[in-house]
């Protein structure tokens, strides 16, 4: 007697737990289900229309996945028309680089083109020949320094 009234008190359990592991398992299937408002809000943020100005150009860039990829002791000069800029790995300021690895040099026209996106704005820059980059480097070395962009090559024209 004392089993099955211990089995009917354990019943309900059984199937709680039963109905957990099936909402477990439908959830690590199905990722949408559980994901955070968090990541939804990033989603969207990259998905909104940006402008890019001279005055955002760096901001813009320091956010740029490439720029966040970069060896930590990267070193590139970008030079625009009217500016230059210092890129480190996930830094872009305003100034002269001392002892850079690459120049790349960009019309100040291309700029508001980044709200196109960075590596189509590149790749036109370079199909019209207005793109300079100029390597203070052998090309050896800097392909091995900068190895971590290998899968960005389709950006750069690789």
């Amino acid at each position: 007697m004392k089993k099955l009234f211990l089995m009917k008190n354990i019943f309900p359990y059984v199937i709680l737990v039963f109905v957990i592991l099936i909402a477990l398992v439908i959830i690590i299937n199905n990722p949408k289900v559980y994901q955070s408002s968090d990541s939804q809000k990033q989603q969207m943020a990259f998905t909104l229309p940006v402008i890019v100005t001279e005055e955002s150009l760096s901001s813009y860039l320091a956010m740029n996945q490439v720029i966040q990829d970069l060896p930590t002791n990267a070193a590139i000069s970008l030079r625009t028309s009217s500016k230059e800029y210092v890129i480190t790995r996930g830094k872009v300021v305003e100034g002269k680089a001392a002892s850079p690895d690459v120049t790349i040099s960009i019309p100040s026209t291309y700029i508001t083109e980044f709200s196109n996106g960075f590596c189509s704005t590149l790749d036109k820059a370079n199909k019209n020949k207005d793109l300079a980059v100029v390597l203070h480097s052998s090309q050896t070395a800097l392909a091995w320094k900068y190895r971590t962009l290998y899968k960005y090559r389709e950006c750069f024209g690789l």
